[in-house]
Formats: structure tokens, sequence, C-alpha cells
């Protein structure tokens, strides 16, 4: 085993989705507004042209954020790594073996002293001869 099993606490943020709708400010309503013709219905009191409108509702529309999952904690699991060895064992013990090996022979070829190196003295006579030899007697000059 190179590196044992680990296991570790892994956050997960939480995530948010953002979700419109439109809201309602002001409900409908019919009122009376004045009139531009005879059409419209006047109003006896007052002798005003009166006609009945109806005012439409008000909307907006609000953006909010909604949370869409909530932050988790999640274990994480790493395996452990193993790396194979080689490794040298032993098998049997060491033993000494005996095993006899046969002598050899062979013929070889010797040069052996039969007689010690000896000192043997000869007289070898003188020789004699005759030697012609010039010397220089005087210098020589002009005349």
């Amino acid at each position: 085993m190179v590196e044992p099993e680990k296991t570790e606490l892994v956050t997960v943020p939480a995530t948010h989705k953002n979700m419109s709708e439109q809201v309602m400010i002001k409900p409908a309503y019919t009122t009376w507004k004045k009139g531009r013709g005879p059409i419209e219905k006047l109003d006896d009191s007052t002798g005003e042209i009166m006609c009945l409108v109806e005012v439409p509702a008000e909307y907006k529309t609000v953006s909010q954020s909604i949370l869409d999952q909530p932050a988790f904690t999640q274990t994480k699991t790493t395996p452990a790594q193993y790396k194979t060895i080689k490794k040298r064992v032993l098998v049997s013990a060491a033993k000494v073996m005996k095993e006899v090996v046969p002598a050899e022979y062979k013929t070889v070829m010797v040069n052996k002293l039969l007689t010690p190196a000896r000192e043997n003295k000869i007289t070898i006579p003188a020789e004699y001869g005759s030697v012609e030899e010039r010397t220089l007697v005087s210098e020589a000059d002009l005349q």
C-alpha cells in the first residue's frame, strides 16, 4: 500500500434560481370621468356629461431569488493506492555440497639445470703490428 484510503467531507454549496412573478399593485376599478360628446351620459345634478370608465389593474413584475437546493455536505472516499514491488525471497537455506573432482595430469616440458654456470679463463696472446705514423716537423712556408 502506497497511500491509505482517505475519507473527507466536501461541502456542496446551495443553488438558487431566479423567479419572476407579477404582483397587483392596484386592482381594476370603474370611475366616472368627464365625457366629450352627446352619446355619453349626462349628469342631471351638474349638467355635465359623464362617462363610466373601467381602469385596468396595475401590475408590477417582481424578481426574486428562491432557494432551489440547500447546501449539504457529502462524504468523499478516495480508495487506497497500491503498488506492486518485486522482492527476492529465500527459497532454501545455503548448504555445502561436496563434489569429488578427479585430478588431471598433463605432461609439461621443463628445462632443468644439470650443471651450474662456471667461468673458463683462456689466455689470448697479444698481437703486434707495425703502424706507420707521420708527424709535422716544420710548418710550411712560401719561399
